[in-house]
């Protein structure tokens, strides 16, 4: 009952807020004020000199000879990829066979496998970490 008194005593001051409201907020376009402040961020300075930047860095990076070196360096590492994934995937057969059986199992036995799965999930992601520029996954 309470709030019915109040929607009849404050309907109309409600109402009239909402009116109001309407008409003096418009109606935003999100696209075009979007469009807008990506302008004025890439109209900026921090943007220019960050796109400076980026643009000497990646040059520089492309013309060093560190550069050349990593890229050797990763395609001699292309191995890890498959030894992490087969050591990862060595653990957990070790970890679904010992679930599995029915003989007691030791209470650390589950530590040289855990080894094994964090040492090849390791290798596996150190595989991503260093790439030849322009490079993308399979």
């Amino acid at each position: 009952m309470s709030v019915n008194l109040i929607t009849r005593v404050f309907g109309w001051w409600l109402s009239g807020e909402r009116v109001c409201r309407r008409l003096t907020l418009p109606r935003t376009d999100l696209a075009k004020s979007d469009e807008a402040f990506e302008r004025l961020i890439i109209d900026s300075a921090v943007w220019s000199t960050a796109a400076h930047i980026v643009r000497r860095s990646t040059v520089a990076w492309s013309e060093s000879r560190l550069q050349s070196r990593i890229q050797r360096l990763v395609n001699r590492w292309a191995f890890k990829r498959q030894a992490g994934w087969t050591m990862t995937i060595a653990a957990l057969t070790v970890f679904v066979a010992q679930w599995l059986a029915a003989a007691h199992i030791e209470p650390l036995a589950w530590i040289e496998p855990s080894f094994m799965a964090v040492l090849g999930l390791a290798c596996w992601f150190s595989s991503f970490v260093v790439r030849p520029s322009g490079e993308t996954d399979r």
